[in-house]
């Protein structure tokens, strides 16, 4: 372990201890501006015998750290890793700048959960999320969870020859995949009526959170078929693979990713997708897709609260798959993984 990694884990640490990690913000994530809570620094430093080590990590690029707050990851606290940034293999605009694809290298306990597959600059604790704050995906995860989980399965679906490009991709490709996945899923994140971090706190429910998930999503597979390279369809192919069959794999079915999972399956249902599975028909119901959820949002802001527009977008999704139990198993047998 590393001078600055072990320096971190004592603050982490300590701070569990403490129960501080609720309280305060022990290190602020500023280049030139490292700040921690005078006693642990004290302690800290008197064990290692180097108070210079906290300016030494504000002065570098290639690491995440600071102490984090999430509610879906309450284990995450004082953090600190190294990371490799990936590059995307679709040649995307510079408004795409602020997102960054990174491997993770060895990190603290917090951030090293398989579970933390992104960084979001909310979770950044004491600091109001700005519209260009950095969002770190961590590609080696959402890879790993692929080979664990989705291809497993899409190898024994009745649907394996639709996928099967997607099959045939190496750790490495799935890499550069996932980066395009991201910089686009973020990018769309950010247009249509009600755009993130706008309105973040309307999105902020269970089921309006899975409804801009699957949003951002749809939008990727848009833009993807849209440009029409054999690159972009097949990143439109493992977004879809993902977005549509991978949630319910590994997440309880009160997660608003699988909840969105379960939307998207029911309503290309009843359009008889599946019937007759290609891009072709996979693009129009996505831009059909889109335009209902558009729909629904601008009628949301015809009210006037936060809590009126959020209670309208969760309602707008329970109503749509009423009794939520019925629809996973329902989804379940359709895919045979009961």
């Amino acid at each position: 372990m590393g001078e600055i990694l072990e320096a971190v884990s004592m603050v982490r640490r300590y701070a569990i201890a403490e129960g501080l990690q609720e309280a305060v913000d022990f290190l602020q994530y500023k280049k030139d501006d490292s700040v921690i809570l005078e006693k642990i620094y004290e302690d800290i430093c008197q064990n290692l015998g180097n108070k210079k080590i906290f300016k030494e990590i504000s002065e570098k690029e290639n690491v995440i750290y600071g102490n984090f707050s999430c509610a879906y990851h309450p284990y995450l606290s004082v953090e600190y890793s190294e990371i490799i940034s990936v590059q995307p293999s679709l040649h995307l605009d510079s408004t795409f700048k602020h997102i960054r694809c990174v491997v993770q290298k060895e990190g603290t306990e917090g951030i090293s959960n398989p579970q933390v597959v992104a960084i979001f600059p909310e979770n950044f604790r004491g600091r109001e999320a700005q519209e260009k704050d950095p969002v770190y995906y961590f590609v080696n995860k959402f890879s790993q969870r692929h080979f664990q989980h989705t291809r497993p399965f899409l190898n024994n679906s009745r649907f394996k020859n639709f996928f099967q490009e997607v099959l045939m991709t190496d750790s490495a490709k799935t890499y550069e995949l996932i980066a395009n996945w991201v910089h686009i899923h973020e990018q769309s994140h950010r247009k249509g009526p009600m755009p993130i971090p706008t309105y973040l706190k309307e999105k902020s429910g269970k089921y309006s959170a899975a409804m801009e998930e699957l949003r951002a999503d749809l939008g990727v597979i848009q833009y993807c078929l849209q440009n029409g390279s054999k690159e972009a369809e097949l990143t439109a192919l493992y977004v879809f693979a993902e977005r549509l069959m991978a949630y319910p794999l590994f997440r309880e079915r009160t997660n608003f990713d699988a909840i969105s999972s379960v939307f998207f399956w029911k309503y290309l249902q009843e359009k008889n997708f599946f019937l007759g599975l290609s891009l072709e028909l996979l693009k129009k119901e996505v831009n059909e897709l889109i335009s209902i959820i558009h729909s629904a949002e601008m009628e949301s802001l015809k009210l006037q609260s936060v809590i009126e527009r959020r209670t309208y977008l969760n309602d707008f999704v329970r109503n749509y798959l009423g009794d939520i139990d019925s629809q996973f198993e329902n989804y379940r047998r359709f895919w045979e993984f009961v």
